[in-house]
């Protein structure tokens, strides 16, 4: 068991090495961002390490004892902290401060705890077994996966990624890894588990980032691209441009044109989001791909352009924004013939807001 055990660790830690250098070598990810998933990784390497070193230690007399449980200790303590990263990572600032300190009051009690076992506890021959108070360790580690988990949610909803229910699907992953071991300690899959979750985040939150615009939070062309051949149901087609954008860079300068877009942007997700996806495509070009119909996309416009107005009352230079719509059936007709019917209404509607 020790030697099976101890190449799960090592293949853990080894992939978690790969994790790192693969984020280091992302030209998509800032410094801060590489960073985050860094310690990430090495976070779960620390955990899983020093767990290891609790098997090897498990049963090797009283010699030991205070080795044992200060190595159990650290484990216990250090692998929540995986969570707090993840939520900088997906720029939940707030709640990862929050969870930070519910962590360091963990970690407060278990050292406190320590000593008169009440959490972690050993037998006469240094074996290990859970204290009384073991459920404190277990509320905090599932509210620390819990949280990480919404906020993976709330970060999908933001940037309109599809496939939000994967993020419960790898909490589900990770609760079975994590409940076979406290059913059966023999069952030690909790850290290779943890492991395949953090990559698994990784990979849909890569997905998601490089789908989505960097300024205005929309998705971008390349998921516009790619949701437009994969569209197999009708679809309302809306094509937006900003009236007089150039003038607005021209005269109030480019980090005001681009508070525009962004505000453009808010107002979009706003008005079609519940129905639809919103994306920036171009500059000052915008799309929505509207799961209803021309009725319902009119409806939805005219509260988009009541946004605008509440807006231009604290923003002046706002301008507003020419829209133009087609219903798009894959099956009758190609996407680039309901485009240019868009495009010829909201050149239209552009011609005539002029």
């Amino acid at each position: 068991m020790t030697a099976y055990y101890s190449v799960m660790i090592y293949l853990t830690c080894f992939a978690m090495g790969i994790m790192a250098l693969i984020v280091q070598s992302s030209d998509w990810l800032d410094r801060e961002k590489q960073r985050q998933f860094q310690v990430i990784f090495a976070t779960v390497v620390a955990a899983a390490g020093a767990e290891w070193l609790t098997v090897l230690l498990d049963g090797s007399g009283p010699g030991l004892r205070w080795l044992h449980l200060g190595v159990k200790v650290l484990e216990l303590s250090i692998a929540p902290f995986v969570a707090v990263e993840f939520l900088r990572a997906l720029d939940a600032e707030g709640r990862a401060r929050q969870l930070k300190w519910l962590l360091i009051v963990h970690v407060a009690v278990e050292l406190a705890a320590a000593p008169f076992g009440l959490i972690v506890a050993f037998d006469e021959r240094n074996a290990y077994y859970h204290g009384e108070l073991y459920w404190i360790y277990v509320a905090v580690y599932f509210t620390a996966a819990l949280v990480f988990i919404w906020e993976g949610v709330c970060f999908s909803r933001r940037n309109q990624a599809a496939g939000g229910n994967i993020m419960a699907l790898i909490l589900l992953f990770f609760v079975s890894g994590v409940g076979m071991r406290l059913c059966n300690r023999q069952i030690r899959a909790d850290y290779p588990c943890l492991a395949f979750a953090v990559m698994f985040t990784y990979l849909y939150y890569s997905g998601v980032v490089q789908n989505t615009d960097a300024l205005t939070g929309l998705r971008n062309r390349r998921g516009y691209d790619s949701r437009l051949a994969r569209l197999r149901c009708p679809v309302t087609l809306l094509m937006m441009d900003v009236n007089r954008f150039k003038e607005v860079n021209d005269h109030y300068g480019h980090q005001r044109g681009d508070q525009v877009l962004q505000t453009i942007a808010r107002a979009m997700h706003q008005a079609y989001g519940r129905e639809g996806q919103c994306y920036r495509i171009g500059g000052d070009e915008f799309c929505v791909i509207f799961d209803g119909n021309r009725t319902q996309a009119q409806a939805r416009t005219e509260q988009f352009k009541t946004l605008l107005a509440a807006e231009r009352e604290k923003l002046p230079c706002l301008p507003d924004v020419a829209v133009g719509m087609t219903p798009f059936d894959p099956a009758e007709t190609d996407a680039g013939s309901a485009i240019k019917r868009a495009d010829r209404e909201m050149y239209e509607n552009k011609t005539a807001g002029k």
